[in-house]
């Protein structure tokens, strides 16, 4: 829920008549109840919520509501129109009931019945403590799966919230809209109102199709399943198959602008159902289209935060009434007068929280507001609306609070006092998640946020719960923190924000002797100074081979380990500390080095771990050889200049050091033409004494030989160390023959690289006038004819590796051929994936269809039927003949689409009702 910025909830207090307590009666038909076999219970007339105790019920569980509500508009239209409806409410009770209450406000109980039998009812109500229970009694007691029937009619009451606000049905000059936080569904039909049971919707509204002359529309949750027309009349029918909170409910009648699309997001297409009050003024209009067009463009950004999108269709319900706040309806919010971008976003962001995970308690509605107030801010930032973060942001505004400010005053999370449910869930709710987000990380926070979603999505879920969840996630207690946040009754802290690190210097290696020094930082990251914090480092790698030097205060040396208390530091600054070490003479090898570490919330280790390699004593250096030009072709007359090097690796000088090039390959083409320095041609075998090198240097000499062979030979040159400590053997090859063709790029090919799809060979830059030939191959062997830059990948390649040769030829160069990366062929998508539905009347002896739609051409389906969660044997076409074993259950088929080459889709009809006999 959102308010205009001017408005707050409470301040759209209105007069409402106080309602002393009532119990009305009513009946139908005498029965007597026959003794059920256990004995039965009544059913809870609560589901125990702290600010609305007599709000919900307990006993059973609703799954399905099928409302049936006829429309008539009266003279006016705003106080005499009326509705006629029936409610089916498919539930389950878990132990007999002898009697269960519906919340039930105003409008008149015309009958009901229990699995088709007349019940008996009573109506109790205490308007003081919003109570307003319809018990049922049926005539034997329920167990198990029932259906209750209630038909009822009448001019719906607007329900006035302790608050002082207006919510449930509000009629209009032009209709009505019905919006329900946190109680108001009760007042247009009968329903377990209580946040713990949610269930799913088929909602029929029958209208005029015109009133005044103008067209007339009808608007709520989910898909729109029909609209039939009968006469002057239309209706509108509406199907939900999500699990749904009774407070997300929501219908609209009203003269509207219809506007249908499509969104398209990383989880797949959502049709998108828009209605536009035709009595929006230009400037209303304009505001409204301009920030309903960025729909798209915020889910795909919510998705990527939050997971994939948990509605079923989207869109928006814009109505010119008096309500006085927008409120996120499931896939389909309402908004009041028109819709701006901050308010669009906070009730999309509402269907991942508050939607698809519901509080548990109305005293948990942080979790819904709070997330709502944090998105706008989030996405601004993000896209470049704004440079201010939601960390600047919320700290300004945390900043600028008296700690005397109301929102201080009373718990976040636990509060009882229902009057002021709204007052402080928005700002200080998304200050809390912000300060969650401080302490742990980006990583950990979005983690969270998925998984909160992912792990209670189609139910309910408590502060406890997300605090758990923040906990196992984070690896860590955030408890310290976030309890005054959540439980505080004074301005809590704003959290610290802090980057740990460690570095050592040298860079090493070290020799005896040598001093190695460690630097401790404390980089304050965050908002508010950091002081008193302790950072942990482990030095027992450190004194193997070291000795410590002497510490600062700031250091305690707990033996083996180190404790650095951080001293006062502001926002933006750095807190460091030096300690040093000197390497002893008996190191040889290994490394020394230190781990810092932190349990501190809010800290973040960058680079916690600082380590320096000790040399060697004995000889270490490592032999090389280079040549220009760079090994590969060279022609008759051709000079070939070698470079022989040795590095010295270690601690000490490199003395008497010699190495040996074997020329006897290169003797029999070429002849040597110079040797420099220490170089030495004894027969076929060049030896060279290396020169004194001193620690970390290289020493080099060259010779030069010039090619005398005509093309095909080869001149290989070979090196390896002739004295302890040396390494490495390179070896380097020239060809004599004509020059490759140069720069030879590898081709790159592009393309998603599934089946039905085009790849294309990208080939480079080559020399001018070269000429390109392409040539594809499949797991290894080349096509036949595919000789293009382009390949179009067949069924026949799925999971085989695709590449391209591309071969250049140009006179007077040696060709070259060059070959791309593999690409491994991936199944195809199939484009067209349409919902299957079933048609027939579910009733032993009748047959059942399934309707497949549309699919790509070449696809083949097939069928399975399903009783319930078991697949009924032999159910394999296209028909099913319902029989006495599939009486009481519901039915559903499986359509399995598969396409050779192609990823094979298994969609699902719904649920048929219960099969009658």
């Amino acid at each position: 829920m959102s308010f205009p910025p001017s408005l707050t909830r409470p301040a759209r207090a209105v007069a409402v008549a106080a309602l002393s307590g009532a119990l009305c009666l009513g009946t139908l038909g005498a029965t007597t109840a026959t003794a059920a076999a256990a004995d039965p219970v009544a059913g809870a007339r609560t589901s125990g919520d702290s600010l609305f105790p007599n709000v919900g019920n307990g006993g059973y569980d609703v799954q399905h509501y099928d409302l049936d509500i006829a429309w008539t508009p009266g003279a006016p239209v705003a106080t005499a129109s009326t509705i006629a409806a029936t409610a089916r409410i498919s539930a389950t009770a878990a132990v007999p009931l002898s009697e269960f209450s519906l919340d039930f406000e105003g409008l008149t109980v015309d009958s009901i019945t229990v699995d088709g039998a007349p019940a008996t009812w009573e109506r109790d109500i205490d308007a003081a403590t919003t109570k307003y229970k319809l018990v049922v009694t049926p005539a034997e007691p329920v167990e198990g799966d029932f259906t209750a029937v209630v038909t009822y009619s009448g001019s719906p009451v607007t329900h006035i919230d302790p608050d002082g606000s207006r919510e449930g049905w509000i009629a209009g000059d032009d209709g009505a809209t019905a919006v329900n936080e946190p109680v108001g569904a009760m007042t247009w039909y009968p329903v377990n109102n209580s946040l713990k049971d949610k269930a799913k919707y088929d909602i029929k509204l029958t209208i005029p199709r015109l009133m005044d002359g103008e067209t007339m529309a009808a608007a709520s949750n989910g898909t729109l399943h029909s609209k039939t027309r009968n006469g002057a009349l239309e209706t509108w029918h509406w199907k939900q198959p999500n699990q749904m909170v009774p407070y997300l409910s929501m219908v609209s009648i009203g003269k509207y602008e219809v506007r249908e699309s499509v969104i398209e997001l990383e989880s797949g297409t959502y049709r998108d159902w828009t209605f536009l009050d035709a009595a929006m003024t230009s400037t209303q209009r304009t505001t409204t289209l301009a920030s309903l067009a960025q729909t798209q463009d915020i889910m795909r950004w919510l998705e990527s935060k939050f997971g994939p999108y948990p509605g079923v269709a989207t869109g928006a319900v814009v109505d010119r009434i008096n309500v006085g706040y927008a409120l996120e309806t499931q896939d389909r919010s309402f908004y009041q007068n028109s819709v701006s971008k901050g308010t669009l976003i906070h009730e999309i962001a509402h269907q991942w929280f508050g939607n698809a995970v519901s509080p548990t308690d109305w005293s948990d509605l942080w979790l819904n507001e709070g997330m709502g107030d944090y998105a706008p801010r989030a996405y601004n930032y993000e896209t470049g609306a704004t440079t201010t973060s939601p960390e600047t942001s919320y700290f300004n505004s945390w900043n600028a609070s008296a700690p005397t400010s109301g929102q201080w005053q009373v718990p976040l999370a636990g509060f009882t006092d229902p009057a002021i449910l709204f007052d402080y869930v928005y700002g200080r709710g998304g200050m809390t998640f912000e300060t969650l987000r401080t302490i742990v990380g980006d990583e950990a926070w979005f983690e969270i946020l998925r998984t909160w979603v992912a792990e209670n999505n189609g139910s309910d879920a408590s502060t406890a719960d997300f605090v758990a969840l923040a906990n196992r996630i984070s690896g860590q207690d955030v408890t310290p923190v976030l309890n005054p946040w959540l439980y505080g009754t004074a301005k809590p802290a704003w959290a610290s924000k802090w980057n740990l690190s460690v570095a050592s210097d040298p860079a090493g290696p070290l020799a005896p002797g040598d001093t190695v020094t460690h630097t401790l930082t404390a980089e304050n990251t965050g908002k508010v100074a950091i002081a008193g914090q302790t950072v942990t480092v482990d030095v027992a790698d450190l004194v193997d081979d070291a000795r410590l030097g002497a510490l600062p205060a700031e250091l305690v040396n707990l033996g083996g380990k180190l404790r650095w208390t951080i001293p006062a530091t502001s926002a933006g600054q750095s807190a460091t500390v030096t300690f040093p070490a000197t390497v002893k003479e008996s190191a040889s090898g290994g490394t020394v080095g230190v781990t810092a570490s932190t349990t501190a919330l809010g800290s973040f280790c960058v680079t916690c771990s600082a380590s320096t390699a000790i040399a060697d004593q004995a000889d270490a250096w490592t032999l090389g050889l280079s040549a220009a030009p760079l090994p590969g072709a060279v022609e008759a007359g051709d000079e070939i200049t070698y470079t022989v090097s040795a590095k010295n690796t270690a601690v000490h000088a490199l003395e008497g050091a010699t190495a040996e090039i074997d020329l006897a390959d290169v003797l029999d083409d070429a002849s040597v033409v110079s040797l420099g320095t220490g170089l030495e041609l004894d027969g076929t075998t060049l030896r060279w004494s290396v020169p004194r090198v001193a620690s970390g240097q290289t020493a080099r000499a060259e010779f030069t030989v010039e090619v005398e062979s005509e093309s095909g030979a080869t001149l290989t040159v070979s090196a390896s160390p002739g004295t302890a400590g040396g390494s490495g053997e390179p070896t380097l090859t020239h060809t004599v023959g004509l020059k490759p063709l140069s720069p030879a790029p590898v081709p790159v090919v592009s393309g998603t690289g599934r089946v039905g799809t085009v790849l294309t060979a990208r080939a480079g830059t080559w020399p001018a006038g070269t000429a390109l030939a392409y040539q594809w191959s499949v797991g290894g062997k080349v096509v036949a004819g595919a000789t293009g830059a382009t390949y179009r990948l067949t069924p026949r390649d799925l999971g085989r590796v695709v590449a391209v040769a591309v071969t250049g030829t140009k006179s007077g160069w040696a060709s070259v051929t060059k070959v791309s990366a593999p690409l491994r062929v991936a199944p195809g998508l199939l484009t067209r994936k349409p919902q299957p539905f079933h048609v027939g009347l579910p009733k032993v002896g009748r047959t059942l269809k399934v309707k497949a739609g549309t699919w790509d051409p070449g696809v083949r389906l097939s069928y399975r039927w399903y009783r319930g969660s078991k697949a009924i044997k032999g159910a394999t076409k296209t028909s099913y003949r319902l029989t006495k074993a599939d009486r009481g259950q519901r039915i559903r088929v499986k359509v399995t689409a598969t396409k050779p080459g192609y990823a094979t889709v298994v969609r699902y009809t719904p649920r048929t009702a219960r099969v009658l006999r």
